[in-house]
This record gives C-alpha cells, structure tokens and sequence, in this order.
C-alpha cells in the first residue's frame, strides 16, 4: 500500500505504531515500514531491528535483546515515539531502546507499508 504523507512527518514530536504478525523467528530481512525517499523506516535484519527517523540511525536493537518479546505467528507491536535529539522503540509494551542520537525531521511524501 502506498500513500501522501506530505506534511505528516514534518515534525519534531512523532509516534509511529506499526502491528504485524511474523511468521518467522526474529533474524529474518524485512521491512515494518518505510517512506518511499527512506527518511523514516524500520527494518529488521540478521542481527535485530533498525530505526531510522529524518535518515538517521538510531542505533541497532540485537535479536538477543528481542526474541523474549517477539511473538511468532502472534500479533506484535512495535512503537517508535521520537522527539528531537531522542526516541524510544518499544515492543509489546516493553522498551528494547532509548536513543539519544540527534535526528531532524524530513518532509516526506508517500509512505509504504507490508
């Protein structure tokens, strides 16, 4: 699915919420969500998740700090909440990574999702 987004990240204070149902262990490549320009997304790859908001890496969540919380063939839910100069990344209610990585909005125009 793809969508204007033009305006709705161009923000300092930003909550992204993303449920999904894996049908793999964690440690698979996929992407939760992403911009179409990749200003702002979510991947998870070999060695655990990745956010990034405004092109900026907040860091690598590791899978070991993950698979007690990551829910095979069950709903999942996955909460970014970034303000400037932080983001928090939770998973089922529980917070895998706070950051204080430096990070400024970009004005993305479309979103893609699944």
């Amino acid at each position: 699915m793809t969508a204007n987004v033009t305006d709705v990240f161009n923000s300092s204070n930003i909550s992204i919420a993303v449920k999904f149902i894996p049908d793999a262990a964690i440690g698979n490549s996929f992407t939760l969500f992403a911009t179409g320009d990749n200003q702002y997304f979510i991947n998870s790859y070999s060695t655990g998740f990745r956010v990034y908001l405004g092109f900026q890496n907040l860091g690598t969540i590791v899978s070991a700090n993950i698979n007690s919380y990551w829910n095979v063939g069950k709903e999942n839910v996955l909460i970014i909440r970034g303000t400037s100069g932080s983001a928090k990344t939770w998973l089922n209610g529980i917070l895998l990574q706070t950051s204080g990585a430096a990070w400024s909005p970009v004005n993305s125009t479309n979103i893609l999702i699944g």
